[in-house]
């Protein structure tokens, strides 16, 4: 016998869960720009300097 369902009901009806997003922790976000900044800043140097002193392990790590 094959079961049936009802157009109604999802088969994921049991794993759905709201998806909200609030803009409600300025730090964490300020936290993250300075990550992203010095993150960037550091790769440039690497960049900068394996090629000044021609290092090969720095441009890859750059």
């Amino acid at each position: 016998m094959i079961e049936t369902h009802h157009p109604d009901v999802s088969l994921a009806a049991g794993w759905q869960h709201p998806h909200v997003f609030s803009q409600g922790n300025p730090m964490a976000e300020r936290n993250t720009r300075w990550a992203v900044v010095l993150t960037a800043a550091m790769m440039v140097a690497e960049i900068a300097g394996g090629w000044a002193f021609g290092s090969m392990a720095l441009l890859a790590d750059g």
